[in-house]
């Protein structure tokens, strides 16, 4: 079975909803932040230091990684995106979901503690989100709205059938 990535803002609920959805539907369920973490042996924010293009590139190769497994659900990071080909690794290997919510939802219903790009301003999530949108809208195969009840959400994707 192919895999389904969630995408989307840092904050937004791919990776709670993609653990629940991965038990709800029986399915291994991959966080990329921290499948990079275990394969670099550094902290996200330890590759950041070294600089954005370098977490990067170590996204993309670990993302090439889950791509040759199947039957997952995987949580992006917020800017995989933010990568020419990425979207492209995603679709050929699963389902691209956008887990869609707005900057002031995130901002009042989510701690954005250890996000590197956000760390030294908050309101950051503003400027993101308006780069990032049309190219969540295009990488993804469906929308999904995370506006309020996380079980809306949820239902949405399973009656999805991906």
């Amino acid at each position: 079975m192919k895999n389904i990535y969630l995408i989307g803002m840092p904050g937004c609920g791919k990776s709670t909803i993609g653990k629940i959805i991965s038990t709800e539907i029986n399915r291994n369920f991959i966080d990329l932040d921290e499948y990079i973490v275990n394969q670099t042996g550094k902290s996200i924010a330890e590759l950041f230091e070294v600089e954005e293009n370098y977490f990067r590139a170590c996204e993309t190769v670990c993302l090439k990684k889950i791509s040759d497994m199947d039957n997952m659900i995987v949580a992006t990071g917020g800017g995989i995106i933010e990568t020419p080909g990425n979207d492209e690794i995603m679709r050929s290997s699963g389902t691209v979901i956008f887990i869609h919510t707005t900057p002031e939802k995130i901002m009042e219903n989510s701690s954005l503690h250890g996000r590197p790009l956000l760390a030294e301003n908050k309101n950051r999530i503003f400027e993101l989100f308006e780069r990032r949108y049309e190219k969540y809208k295009s990488a993804a195969d469906y929308i999904v709205d995370n506006m309020g009840d996380i079980k809306d959400a949820l239902n949405k994707i399973k009656d999805l059938n991906c």
